[in-house]
């Protein structure tokens, strides 16, 4: 009674604009409930409600504590009866519907709840609550389409709501409107530039559509607001792996690595990514790792393998036999221990395993295979042969057998008929595979049938570029005198193979030859044709010069324009000009006393600056009067009284030599894929005269004016 009196006198002090309409004994009751609730004490507070809402039907406010109250005493069934005479009684009312709504959706009721946010909206269509309950609610649910609605509903009231247009990006994705939600995801970003969920969201979605470098973009996005976020820098190490962006994988799991050094799964990967570089001590070093806390046969397996591809041998059979330990009835084990024998060339062990292997599986046409490649291995050819024709008996288009056998005729001489039906069964299974096209060109090679050799292994070179092969089909082009492309295969083949001596010795017989069609010619024509390519050049250059009359080291600009028009501005104090010269095609200077202290040659060989881009210069030795001599990587020219030296490795001119002067040509700075020179020594010898030319920067193939020149 006392709390009641309480009440009242609070409802009289407060007055009851606070307070929902009703009488005054409905007010105090309550009151007394409102208090009685915030004192703990549901059993009165529930009593207090039920008085009023008998008093007064329509005092919508009191039915709301009502209902809460029932919920909260666990009175589920009363909470659901007062609500549904709540809901008749406001049935106009937006407060009481949203109420509602939310009343219905934490208890489990979201039919009922969507029903009520939906009387909302014919109240009003424009309620904004009502509006995101049922966009939410319609994400969730069987019918997701029906949430895109509501979401550009909502986007029109808010056109900045950044979740406004991720969820939409959201549902449209869920219902396969793929180029739309990217179009939200990224209307989301352009709101709002730091929303990393935005960034994930639409990478994920890009690699649905294969578009996997926009979609490394995204996530790169994403790491760089979210940088400690291991799990997606390990996605994005996948991912790259997957593209075959081998080093920008192994980037992303070192940094994993560092941000989690614990975790195995970072060095399985790092492991992977070593194997894809034939790194083995790298792949060993980190499958180690893993082994210590993941010992399971996969794990061990690898380990055997790259410790084999590093060719310790031994350390592979001793995980093998764990391996054996833990699934001692895996005939694969037999297998795969029989290849490691082979390695080892420990043949008797190897053939053991094999014996043990074809007696549980005799149709594996593979370990017939290997078995044949083992005899083969061991000097017991005879033995091998049946071994092949086991395994392309259980398996005619077991084009590897076929290969092996009919190549190995070949190389032996005999059978070569034999040869030719067994590699045509191997092409007819791989008509792709260079290694087959390879065994039939070099069948043909050993019939004498130079260019049926020569189309055949040309186009297994590339198939598959591959020393051996490279080796024949220069074999074949030098039997149908085709120098130039045969050296070019001889160097092919040694760049894959450097340690080859038989290789080696026949590129050097060909670097001696000096006619139309030798590496010679190709290297001049090929630093002529880079000149060529240069249209024009504009640099900054610092010149020092010197002889017995005057000593110059200023800076300058110099200007280039295809074919022969050139021109340098050497600059004095506070950059002003101090002469300049000019050649279109004649060579002027500014002012022209300078010209005087320079002896006809000198000005003889500035008039060729333009033959020195242009690659005039360089085919003038494009003789068959040019004595050619190497000397390592350098090939030198002699052609009358003036001499060239090329670099063979990548073309470049080195020096140029007349009776007058001789020119250095270093630094090569790549511009476009061109070559050029910034750095140019000359010495004129009489009278003495040195000039040396260092481009600091320059652009090439940029518009150049012709009034330049002028």
């Amino acid at each position: 009674m006392k709390n009641k009196i309480i009440a009242c006198m609070l409802i009289l002090a407060l007055g009851t604009s606070t307070l929902p309409a009703m009488n005054t004994d409905a007010y105090c009751h309550y009151a007394h409930g409102l208090l009685a609730a915030k004192q703990g004490d549901l059993q009165v507070a529930l009593e207090e409600y039920q008085r009023v809402v008998v008093m007064d039907s329509k005092a919508l406010a009191v039915y709301k504590d009502l209902i809460t109250a029932y919920w909260q005493m666990g009175e589920s069934a009363e909470a659901f009866a007062a609500a549904e005479k709540l809901k008749e009684a406001g049935s106009k009312d937006i407060e009481t519907q949203l109420f509602l709504g939310n009343f219905y959706l934490l208890t489990g009721q979201s039919n009922s709840a969507r029903e009520s946010w939906e009387r909302v909206l014919i109240i009003d269509p424009d309620n904004e609550s009502a509006i995101l309950y049922l966009a939410a609610y319609h994400s969730s649910s069987e019918t997701p389409e029906k949430a895109l609605d509501y979401w550009g509903k909502y986007i029109l009231q808010k056109p900045e709501s950044v979740e406004g247009y991720y969820q939409m990006g959201m549902i449209q994705q869920k219902i396969g409107q793929l180029d739309n939600a990217a179009a939200s995801f990224r209307k989301a970003i352009a709101l709002k530039p730091d929303s990393p969920e935005a960034y994930l969201e639409l990478g994920q979605l890009l690699e649905k559509q294969n578009k996997l470098p926009a979609a490394v973009d995204e996530f790169k996005k994403f790491i760089g607001l979210v940088p400690d976020n291991v799990t997606v820098v390990m996605y994005l190490g996948g991912l790259l792996y997957r593209m075959k962006e081998f080093s920008a994988a192994q980037d992303m799991f070192v940094r994993a690595k560092k941000m989690n050094p614990a975790d195995t799964t970072i060095d399985f990967w790092l492991g992977v990514l070593a194997e894809e570089s034939q790194n083995w001590p790298a792949a060993i070093n980190y499958f180690e790792s893993v082994r210590k806390k993941d010992a399971t046969p996969m794990i061990l397996v690898r380990l055997s393998y790259y410790y084999s591809a590093s060719k310790n041998y031994k350390k592979a059979v001793t995980y093998l036999q764990k391996v054996s330990e833990q699934e001692p009835k895996n005939p694969n084990l037999y297998y795969l221990l029989a290849l490691a024998y082979m390695d080892m060339k420990k043949y008797k062990r190897a053939d053991e395993n094999f014996r043990q292997i074809l007696e549980r599986r005799p149709d594996s046409a593979e370990a017939h295979f290997h078995r044949g490649v083992m005899y083969d291995q061991w000097g017991k050819f005879e033995k091998a042969i049946p071994e092949f024709e086991k395994a392309f008996a259980i398996n005619p288009a077991h084009g590897a057998a076929l290969n092996y056998l009919g190549y190995s005729f070949v190389e032996r001489g005999e059978r070569l008929d034999e040869a030719e039906r067994l590699i045509t069964r191997a092409l007819v299974a791989e008509p792709d595979n260079g290694s087959y096209r390879d065994s039939l060109g070099w069948l043909y090679y050993k019939q004498g049938k130079f260019d049926d050799a020569q189309r055949e292994l040309s186009r297994a070179a590339v198939l598959c570029p591959d020393a051996v092969i490279f080796d024949h089909a220069g074999d074949a082009l030098l039997k149908q005198n085709k120098i130039t492309d045969a050296w070019e295969s001889y160097r092919a083949a040694l760049s894959r193979a450097p340690d080859n001596k038989k290789v080696r010795k026949k590129v050097k017989a060909l670097e001696k030859l000096v006619l139309p069609g030798t590496l010679q010619r190709k290297l001049l024509k090929r630093a002529a044709d880079n000149a060529k390519q240069i249209r024009s050049l504009n640099a900054t250059l610092l010149l020092t010069a010197a002889s017995k009359e005057f000593n110059i080291r200023s800076f300058g600009m110099f200007k280039y324009l295809r074919p022969s028009s050139w021109r340098i501005d050497i600059l004095g104090s506070f950059l002003t000009p101090r002469f300049a010269l000019v050649a279109a095609p004649d060579v002027r200077i500014t002012p022209a006393a300078l010209s005087q202290n320079l002896a006809p040659g000198q000005l003889s060989l500035l008039s060729s600056v333009a033959g020195w881009f242009n690659g005039s210069l360089i085919e003038r030795f494009d003789s068959d009067k040019t004595v050619i001599t190497a000397k390592g990587n350098k090939i030198y020219y002699r052609l009358d009284d003036a001499a060239m030296v090329i670099d063979k490795r990548d073309g470049t001119l080195i020096e140029c030599t007349t009776p007058d002067c001789r020119i250095l040509f270093s630094r090569y700075r790549f511009e476009d894929g061109i070559a050029v020179a910034c750095r140019m020594q000359a010495v004129w010898t009489s009278p003495r005269l040195s000039a040396e030319i260092n481009f600091q920067s320059l652009s090439v193939n940029e518009p150049v004016e012709p009034a330049v020149f002028q």
